[in-house]
């Protein structure tokens, strides 16, 4: 198929050129060759290109640029013939043909001569790009690449073994699941929590006049004011629950003279 448009295509310019070189029938056969060119460009939309996308897209966009290129061409033609047209056609044909590429879709080519193809072409600018970033931002850069085939392709700005292992500490030292999170602040706070504990059974003793022996005068001082507190608070609460019990008889008491009137 590839064969089949390259050949009409060269054959429709060529025999254009000449035809136009010539200056016989020119204006007919130009506008011939504008309907043909217009026709073979429809088949971009058919079924037959899904094979190759990128080498049809850009063969028949060239036909379609001459085409138009032959419409500006037929209105001029009567009023002048010009005899470098047909380098300018060539050049025009030569610089669409560089500029005009067919998108590649994002998906695994199935070709295996044109995946095989683009894999080495990709490497290469690949590895072009490595070695840049390396040398224009001082980068230190390893890339590792595996064929389809298992063939090894590598890249290293210093040493490939020394990259590899500077990684690994890296990820070894972020290496934190939430889980190993989570058991690490556990274990934090239970830290906490039993060195809480043991400060409050030693205060517990001292207030009970236990292990007074290493304490010093300012300790025992504190000690002292603490149950002084104590005490005061036990003496407050004593008196209030002394007054909530008499209110309670009083309130017994006229309840009985009043059930025996």
């Amino acid at each position: 198929m590839i064969s089949f448009f390259t050949f009409t295509f060269l054959k429709l310019c060529f025999k254009c050129l000449l035809d136009f070189w010539c200056n016989q029938n020119s204006l007919q056969f130009i506008q011939k060759n504008i309907l043909s060119c217009c026709v073979l460009f429809s088949l971009k939309q058919s079924n037959q290109t899904t094979a190759y996308p990128s080498v049809y897209s850009s063969w028949l966009t060239n036909l379609y640029y001459f085409s138009v290129f032959l419409a500006s061409l037929s209105s001029n033609i009567v009023k002048k013939k010009k005899k470098r047209a047909p380098s300018v056609l060539l050049v025009f044909l030569l610089e669409g043909a560089e500029m005009v590429r067919g998108k590649t879709q994002m998906r695994r080519i199935e070709n295996a001569a044109s995946r095989q193809v683009t894999f080495f072409k990709r490497r290469n600018g690949l590895l072009k790009k490595a070695f840049e970033l390396s040398v224009l931002c001082d980068a230190e850069v390893a890339l590792i690449i595996f064929s389809p085939r298992g063939k090894l392709y590598e890249f290293a700005s210093s040493s490939m073994q020394e990259t590899i292992e500077r990684y690994m500490r890296h990820t070894k030292d972020n290496r934190t699941t939430p889980t190993e999170q989570n058991m690490q602040h556990l274990r934090t706070e239970s830290a906490n929590m039993v060195k809480k504990i043991e400060l409050l059974q030693v205060s517990r003793r001292k207030l009970l006049g236990e292990c007074l022996g290493s304490c010093t005068v300012e300790e025992l001082q504190q000690i002292q004011q603490q149950l002084e507190r104590s005490v005061s608070r036990v003496r407050a609460r004593k008196t209030q629950v002394f007054k909530e019990q008499i209110e309670q008889l009083k309130e017994k008491v006229s309840l009985e003279a009043e059930q025996s009137q």
